[in-house]
């Protein structure tokens, strides 16, 4: 099982949400929260842009792409903010 990191840029924060792909489609990508298995989010292709780092491989979230409800407090709760 391979980690990686979806990034979100916010006005004052960043947050980095630790996930593994489940499922792919070719319009979105079903990833899984490392620290809620049971927790699975979809994002579509076009709203991420992978950066493949020295450590790891990421994706970074466009600035334009906005969550629901559910997928921002999954942010707030999971994902480490800087």
């Amino acid at each position: 099982m391979e980690y990686m990191t979806i990034w979100s840029n916010g006005y004052r924060v960043r947050a980095a949400l630790t996930v593994t792909i489940v499922a792919e489609s070719e319009k979105a990508i079903q990833f899984e929260v490392a620290d809620n298995p049971k927790i699975k989010l979809w994002f579509p292709r076009k709203a991420l842009r992978e950066v493949n780092g020295a450590l790891d491989r990421h994706f970074q979230l466009a600035q334009w792409f906005t969550f629901n409800d559910f997928t921002r407090n999954v942010f707030d709760r999971y994902a480490s903010h800087y």
